[in-house]
């Protein structure tokens, strides 16, 4: 068994609890040029997005959100480039029906279901150079149970990458059942865990098992496939 899958598997909530904690350090102590982005993604962007009336993304905020994605994972300069080609337009309507699509299903305070979770998917997935990987970054600063598909949290949630809408929805899944597994072990309910906290513990359990392993901050990961 991985370190990886050995981390999901574990059942002791501190541990837990204590990656989640450590989030912010690693990203910091990792690729401090990162932080800015990272904190604006998970803190701002969310609230400005539902701030408006009906919600969407603008493509300056789409151009910020894939460099964010590319500094945090493999670096594809492609992909930047097909972000910066896009029409305004076309970003804020793909962005305003995918987030109506999760909108049925949330505004009761349910989570989005399959059903929903695919047609957003599908409507982000118009875009050029946007794959499920970008889609689900652009997802998850609308809603909490939507995880961000970090190659990390895959291999530790399913033993596999794969960038596919379908892949996708079993990973949402996976990582909310997680995350209401962690909700049950946490008698006190410190706080409610949700699967965007699930995968922030897999990448902080990464970059800590990296810093122990190579005694450094872990490089960025290089690469060429489209995601």
């Amino acid at each position: 068994m991985s370190n990886a899958a050995a981390f999901w598997g574990n059942v002791d909530l501190k541990k837990w609890q204590a990656a989640l904690d450590d989030y912010w350090t690693l990203i910091e102590g990792w690729k401090p040029a990162l932080l800015d982005n990272e904190r604006w993604l998970q803190e701002a962007l969310p609230g400005v997005i539902r701030a408006r009336d009906p919600p969407e993304l603008h493509h300056e905020e789409l151009v910020r959100l894939v460099d964010w994605k590319l500094s945090r994972g493999k670096w594809r300069p492609r992909l930047q480039a097909f972000a910066k080609e896009l029409a305004p337009a076309s970003v804020a309507d793909a962005s305003r029906s995918a987030f109506a699509s999760l909108y049925k299903d949330s505004s009761s305070g349910a989570e989005p279901g399959p059903s929903a979770l695919k047609s957003a998917f599908l409507e982000l997935t118009k875009l050029k150079g946007v794959g499920p990987a970008t889609a689900s970054a652009v997802l998850q600063a609308f809603h909490p149970s939507i995880p961000f598909m970090s190659d990390e949290a895959m291999m530790a949630a399913l033993g596999e990458k794969a960038y596919t809408i379908p892949i996708a929805l079993e990973f949402i899944k996976t990582l909310r059942e997680k995350a209401a597994e962690l909700n049950k072990l946490d008698a006190e309910r410190r706080r409610s865990w949700t699967a965007k906290d699930v995968e922030h513990c897999l990448f902080a359990d990464h970059l800590a098992r990296m810093v122990v392993e190579r005694g450094a901050r872990p490089p960025a990961a290089r690469g060429k496939r489209k995601r």
